[in-house]
């Protein structure tokens, strides 16, 4: 079978958020090369809200790898795994694309039966082994939208733009709208999102610095500033809360993914760090000031639209680590008048139309 007669595709890109949203653009691609084909997607329970009701897509499958972590259920999640595998193999792909680059997802590649099994030939985990197509890897330095862009099999149109659609319906912003209203939130002023939280601690600019930044943006800008993030972020916004002497609306693992997408498209701007919700805002292009640490935001920063990125030079720096040896440097010692200024600048960039 020849490349250009595929016709069932499975893209296989179960985490994190923010690559679940990177992974959107090769969507797209795959749609606009593959007009014709049956295209699914394996995902995570918890991401699966950003590719519903997408029209390139034909199928989800759910993949709950959090059970893997489990030795005490080993017996029924191997029965999930296989049942798993046998409604892939009932669709008979003929293309899949590994898009995850680990042990587990090259595995589903390979159990799929598909003629085609793409990947990157320096994935990790072993993962390669289970492709027959390995892809190399482009320059370190591009930006993980065209990283997985070069997985796409033929030549990619380079004047096709990215695309990353993200439909968000009216029931959806009606029940922000409502959460808004229940949380005092005046909708005909300004709304200034704040994301505190990362995955990696060393991403985190202090609370205690989000807290003095919220007082200064109310204090220049007025409007309402809004806490928002997951569950594991409620103690940085209980204590940004705790610190402030305005009033702020906490949203905090109040939202589901869609209904924070909502809520971006309303809001004038996000103040954030390295993280999901930065792409999430990026995605349904809201302006972004987006605070960076270890990590290089030409590979994983914003990827188009309105956005400033503030980072501290140092030679350490992009470093990856998870747990810094030098006190953090990076994010401790950046100052709220650098991320203010920021502010200040793209605001004049939005109220000028730029």
């Amino acid at each position: 079978m020849k490349i250009e007669d595929i016709s069932r595709i499975l893209i296989i890109k179960p985490s994190s958020l923010g690559d679940v949203i990177h992974t959107l653009p090769l969507l797209k691609a795959l749609r606009d090369q593959f007009p014709q084909a049956y295209i699914a997607w394996l995902i995570s329970p918890e991401f699966k809200d950003i590719i519903e009701e997408n029209p390139y897509l034909d199928q989800i499958f759910v993949f709950h790898k959090e059970k893997w972590g489990n030795p005490y259920r080993l017996p029924l999640t191997m029965k999930e795994f296989f049942s798993l595998i046998r409604q892939i193999r009932r669709q008979r792909f003929q293309l899949v694309i590994d898009v995850q680059g680990l042990l587990r997802s090259g595995i589903v590649a390979y159990l799929s039966r598909a003629p085609y099994r793409l990947g990157f030939e320096n994935a990790r985990e072993f993962s390669p082994i289970f492709y027959n197509k390995k892809i190399p890897v482009p320059n370190t330095e591009v930006h993980a939208v065209d990283r997985y862009l070069s997985l796409l099999p033929g030549k990619r149109d380079e004047l096709l733009k990215p695309e990353f659609y993200l439909p968000v319906s009216e029931p959806v912003r009606d029940s922000i709208w409502h959460m808004l209203q229940q949380n005092q939130v005046d909708l005909n002023k300004e709304l200034f999102l704040l994301n505190p939280g990362a995955k990696w601690s060393t991403k985190r600019w202090p609370a205690k610095s989000y807290a003095r930044l919220a007082e200064a943006i109310h204090a220049q800008f007025g409007g309402h500033i809004i806490l928002i993030g997951g569950k594991e972020d409620q103690p940085l916004a209980e204590e940004i809360a705790s610190c402030v002497r305005i009033n702020l609306a906490v949203l905090t693992a109040k939202t589901s993914l869609k209904q924070l997408a909502a809520l971006m498209q309303m809001s004038t701007l996000l103040i954030t760090n390295d993280s999901g919700p930065m792409h999430l805002a990026n995605a349904v292009g809201t302006p972004i000031v987006a605070i960076f640490g270890p990590t290089n935001p030409k590979r994983t920063g914003p990827y188009q639209g309105n956005y400033i990125v503030v980072q501290r030079e140092l030679p350490c720096a992009p470093c990856y680590l998870r747990k810094c040896p030098a006190g953090q440097e990076c994010l401790q010692e950046l100052g709220v008048d650098q991320v203010m200024s920021a502010v200040q600048q793209l605001m004049r960039r939005i109220r000028c139309g730029a």
